[in-house]
């Protein structure tokens, strides 16, 4: 009649230690893995849009503007900016493409939202996609994006600022090269970007 026996009980001393290290290893690599994974997840989305010049993407920084980065996500999802247009805006110095347009006139999502992710010294740089709102409500949101082409330094004693909701992080050349060649475009017939599709990944 044979007897049970403990696992690992025929091991030596040295054999069970190294065993254990073994294991505490691989449960430290994948719990590791897990956290990294979650990490990058919470870094944001891909915005990709499919325009009339060209493919764009937009990395959505969600950790520093987590309503304003939401709220563009659902309107991406409800096909808001498909078929919206994108005017050069330089006057002023303004160096931004103006996204989200119709022919009639601008966007109207009207969504009430606090400003995120301000820059500290009112410069928004190259690549900078930020989130338009009233001008004279600083909560009411209108859906549409400006896309900063060139440095821009807008002052915030007037207002309260503008929310980064992300950077353009492939296709900013389509973009740079549009702004530039087309300068100042009029709201009424002038040329514009017509944005195709849009998609998050």
């Amino acid at each position: 009649m044979s007897t049970s026996r403990k696992p690992f009980s025929h091991l030596k001393r040295w054999q069970k230690v190294t065993l254990v290290v073994v294991v505490s290893c691989m449960v430290l690599t994948l719990v590791g893995s897990s956290l990294v994974g979650l990490m990058n997840r919470g870094t944001g989305s891909t915005a990709v849009f499919s325009t009339s010049v060209g493919t764009f993407e937009v990395e959505l920084d969600s950790g520093a503007a987590p309503q304003g980065t939401a709220a563009v996500e659902t309107l991406i999802a409800q096909g808001f900016y498909t078929q919206k247009l994108c005017y050069g805006l330089t006057a002023e110095q303004q160096s931004v493409l103006y996204c989200g347009l119709t022919v009639s006139g601008p966007p109207e999502a009207n969504l009430t939202l606090p400003v995120e992710n301000v820059p500290s010294n009112e410069t928004y740089r190259a690549g900078d996609v930020v989130l338009d709102r009233q001008s004279n409500n600083g909560l009411t949101v209108t859906g549409g994006l400006f896309i900063v082409y060139k440095d821009v330094k807008i002052p915030t004693q007037d207002t309260k600022g503008y929310t980064v909701v992300g950077r353009v992080t492939s296709g900013f050349e389509l973009l740079e090269n549009f702004a530039t060649t087309n300068g100042t475009a009029s709201l009424n017939g002038g040329t514009a970007i017509t944005i195709e599709g849009v998609n998050v990944r």
